[in-house]
């Protein structure tokens, strides 16, 4: 153990030197331990009580997954019970949780499987990809939503080069502004979630806009009589991560064989500013970019557009869902004109943010949390992977991290 200290000391070293600037670490404040009377002579001398290891964070962690529960993000309430009951290995109650809410996951999952095969039959194709996603929320591993999602439909993928250092949950945190969507990338490329992808290897990184749009929702209208009806959405469709309970319109827009006539453009106009007052925002901007091109109406079409993408911009910037709210806001453009500046004030905040997670990254390592180190400096490579420091920083603790395993 003396080997393994000097050597934390000396690696850790020229890490301090070089952040200088980091907070010093708090010290840990002395659990209070219950005073007892001093013994009576020839009395025997009572053992001095103590504190469970762990207490405190355990009951974060169970604090903050009764919350998650009650506010109906079982996906996060399920990790964090995990994180209970591997805390409190001798409690029941986590383990219970643990299962109970696995399963209710696993069958809301199945649930969302059968609804997206009944769509597909249908021929609503966005409905049973919606659902199929919604499929993976729940469950990432449900292997028969995902070979739906890939073989039967066309999700829309966009390729990604993985870079040195990339990780699948820093790659869906850049992409989506959520660290928790990693698995569903490695699964979607026939990875190993638990694995690293290789510098090189071109990822398919699913689309998953529809479905994670969080702009506020409406209440809903009365359909037409020629209109498609979906039934509501319960359930799952309510946690905080993400679902708008508004399912864009499946039908596909008309080809043009010849410009439109004024009246149906202008109708279609009206529509997209109908959905926009009603905080549809991503609906109204699909609506109002298929008319920027057209020469009657495209000028007001793109007005709709950009203060549609702009409002979606903010709605991310507020939830640091970062790289969301940047995409939206290079939407907006140029219908904004304060797009540019939205975009710089982002990337800013996505700096700091990334310098928020480097200190704590220090701060885990001066604490011989190596772990916890090096997650924190893999979400500083996620906001800002251009960060001089942290993929050094990240090889130093991996290494001392296979320096202490051997002394072990």
């Amino acid at each position: 153990m003396r080997r393994a200290a000097a050597l934390l000391v000396s690696v850790a070293a020229p890490l301090l030197a070089a952040c200088a600037g980091a907070p010093a670490p708090t010290p840990a404040p002395a659990i209070p331990v219950e005073q007892a009377p001093p013994p009576s002579a020839g009395e025997a001398v009572p053992p001095v009580p103590t504190v469970a290891p762990f207490t405190t964070l355990a009951a974060r962690f169970t604090d903050r997954a009764l919350k998650l529960e009650q506010a109906g993000d079982l996906a996060l309430a399920l990790d964090a019970w995990k994180v209970v009951a591997a805390l409190r290995p001798e409690a029941e109650e986590p383990k219970r949780r643990v299962a109970d809410l696995a399963a209710r996951l696993e069958a809301e999952a199945e649930r969302r499987y059968r609804d997206g095969l009944a769509r597909l039959q249908s021929g609503g194709i966005a409905a049973a990809r919606r659902e199929f996603l919604l499929a993976l929320a729940a469950n990432p591993e449900h292997a028969a939503a995902l070979d739906a999602l890939k073989n039967r439909l066309d999700p829309d993928a966009v390729p990604y080069t993985a870079a040195a250092g990339d990780t699948f949950n820093g790659i869906a945190n850049k992409r989506y502004g959520d660290l928790a969507k990693g698995v569903l990338i490695a699964r979607a490329n026939d990875l190993d979630p638990g694995s690293r992808p290789t510098p090189g290897t071109v990822l398919t990184i699913p689309s998953l806009t529809p479905l994670f749009s969080r702009a506020a929702p409406a209440a809903k209208k009365p359909a037409a009589a020629d209109e498609r009806a979906e039934p509501a959405e319960s359930g799952y469709d309510t946690e905080p991560s993400s679902i708008t309970p508004e399912i864009p319109s499946t039908a596909a827009p008309p080809a043009i064989e010849a410009p439109k006539p004024p009246d149906a453009a202008e109708e279609q106009l009206s529509r997209a500013a109908e959905l926009f007052k009603a905080r549809r925002y991503e609906e109204a901007a699909v609506a109002a970019d298929r008319l920027a091109g057209n020469p009657a109406v495209g000028a007001r079409a793109r007005e709709i557009s950009g203060n549609a993408w702009f409002t979606l911009g903010d709605a991310a910037d507020r939830e640091n869902r970062f790289v969301d709210a940047i995409a939206a806001y290079k939407k907006a453009e140029p219908a904004r004109k304060d797009a540019a500046k939205a975009i710089a004030a982002v990337e800013r905040r996505m700096k700091e943010k990334a310098e928020e997670y480097y200190s704590a990254g220090v701060r885990y390592f001066i604490n011989q949390q190596l772990d916890e180190a090096i997650r924190s400096w893999e979400q500083t490579l996620a906001l800002y992977p251009e960060h001089p420091k942290a993929p050094m920083d990240i090889e130093k603790a991996r290494g001392l991290q296979q320096k202490l395993k051997d002394i072990r």
